[in-house]
């Protein structure tokens, strides 16, 4: 199959495995974006991108890199008759705009569960759960003498600071290894010398640590978070945590049972390798029939709109022109479009502050 990759680029991101991954198949693949174009303007109209390119794409993957920065983002998806698909990673931080851009897909997967039925709800067809994963030539057990009992390797935030005050107060004696900024080899060699790895969610998202921890031999402690029963057994494969306190029981149980810990830990790593791989995930993409399903000109020129307004594309020129093609096209579904999209942002508010919202 002929892929087209259309992304921003980022070393160590799901992007990178994916495209590892893809290179050790038969696939052609051609990546397009602002870190492989050499000009000053990365193109952003799908057409301007083919006409650029020596290859008829059979498929057009995006894979979402980052959050927090501006994403680089192609126009004019809706213009041709390629199968798309769109791999949104951060659900937990983007569900916003993460449930507008979809629509234009043929087929979207989400890494995170939680928040598909809410998608679905809006309107959204053709949205798949497709977890995170991990890359056996990268996350792999070294061998090494495990000589830190609680390791992490990852972002730092306030909550996280403080269920790592909290653990360093009530656990004499236990040797941690906290680590931010550390990636590939350095980060597969923290997880191989750590026996147990802690794994607190930003937004109960289940993250790329819990498949690359677990594919290092170290036993995973993960907050309790949905999904995780359908991808691992809990208890013999890794084990869950509800707060801080049992958190600090799990700790001390393990550290004193060296022989349970290390045989759920096995078995952890031989469920990561076996089920969840890049490769496996790659696999399930490109073997599914994406079936092309029906969509109004008007809603697709909406979700580009709205999508291009958030904080994450400030796009707002881009924006204008889409939101005004859509009201030419049908004034009253736009406006009522509208009406529903800040329904739904009201509905999203209130279900948080009455902490009914999945994350």
């Amino acid at each position: 199959m002929k892929i087209l990759i259309l992304s921003d680029y980022i070393e160590w991101s799901v992007l990178y495995y994916v495209i590892r991954a893809l290179k050790k198949t038969e696939h052609e693949v051609v990546c397009f974006g602002p870190y492989w174009f050499k000009g000053k303007n990365c193109p952003q109209e799908l057409s301007s991108i083919l006409s650029s390119i020596k290859m008829k794409p059979e498929m057009i993957l995006i894979v979402e890199t980052q959050t927090g920065k501006p994403l680089y983002t192609v126009l004019g998806l809706d213009e041709v008759n390629i199968p798309k698909v769109f791999w949104a990673i951060d659900n937990h931080l983007n569900f916003r705009w993460h449930k507008e851009y979809s629509y234009i897909f043929d087929k979207t997967y989400f890494a995170q569960k939680t928040v598909i039925d809410h998608t679905k709800r809006y309107g959204v067809e053709g949205i798949d759960w497709l977890p995170l994963a991990c890359d056996p030539e990268i996350h792999t057990d070294l061998s090494l003498n495990r000589d830190i009992d609680i390791g992490f390797v990852g972002k730092i935030g306030k909550r996280r600071k403080e269920i790592f005050g909290l653990l360093r107060e009530s656990l004499e004696g236990v040797k941690f290894g906290i680590y931010k900024g550390v990636f590939g080899r350095e980060m597969a060699k923290i997880y191989s010398r750590s026996k147990i790895i802690i794994n607190p969610s930003i937004r109960k998202d289940i993250n790329m640590r819990t498949f690359e921890a677990t594919a290092c031999g170290a036993l995973l402690l993960n907050e309790d978070i949905k999904g995780l029963k359908e991808l691992f057994k809990i208890g013999e494969e890794i084990d869950t945590y509800l707060d801080v306190d049992s958190l600090i029981e799990k700790i001390r149980f393990y550290l004193k049972n060296d022989s349970i810990r290390e045989m759920i830990a096995q078995q952890g790593k031989r469920r990561s390798l076996k089920n969840h791989t890049y490769e496996k995930r790659l696999s399930h993409i490109l073997a599914e029939r994406i079936s092309k399903p029906l969509r109004k000109k008007e809603r697709i020129f909406l979700s580009y709109g709205v999508t291009l307004r958030h904080r994450q594309f400030k796009q707002y020129d881009k924006s204008n022109r889409y939101l005004l093609k859509a009201f030419r096209i049908n004034p009253f579904f736009t406006i009522h479009y509208y009406i529903r999209y800040f329904k739904w942002y009201m509905f999203e508010k209130l279900r948080k502050v009455l902490k009914k919202w999945p994350y």
